[in-house]
């Protein structure tokens, strides 16, 4: 039985965490019979929080298309974002990221947090 759910285009700055490359199959043309007719798309999978109103929070998964190199950025990396978010009733959101773009810097640095723009919440 599936949960009712909403779905919302955001965008705004988030931090990001776990960073984990996931590699999907996805098939070429019509038949996804023959195990050789597939190839393989990379996506960077993230942790982060998605605030609905100004004290409520939902736990999110974030993933954004990635090139089979590519390396996750470190643990709580600020990045401004545009994505699609769909929520279900008691769960955890889930962000299809269409654009990324992190803050300079090393998020481990105290001084981090005090050259990024004070933005309350996500825009919506």
């Amino acid at each position: 039985m599936s949960r009712p759910g909403s779905t919302v285009l955001t965008y705004g700055f988030f931090s990001l965490a776990q960073g984990n490359r996931i590699a999907v199959a996805r098939s070429r043309g019509r038949s996804v019979v023959a195990a050789t007719n597939t190839n393989v798309t990379y996506f960077m999978n993230y942790v982060t929080t998605f605030q609905c109103h100004l004290e409520d929070f939902l736990g999110a998964d974030g993933r954004v298309y990635s090139p089979p190199n590519d390396v996750p950025l470190p643990d709580n990396t600020v990045v401004f974002l545009t994505g699609r978010v769909c929520a279900s009733a008691g769960g955890n959101a889930i962000i299809d990221v269409t654009h990324l773009a992190p803050f300079p810097g090393d998020p481990s640095d105290p001084e981090y947090d005090s050259r990024l723009p004070e933005v309350p919440c996500p825009y919506q």
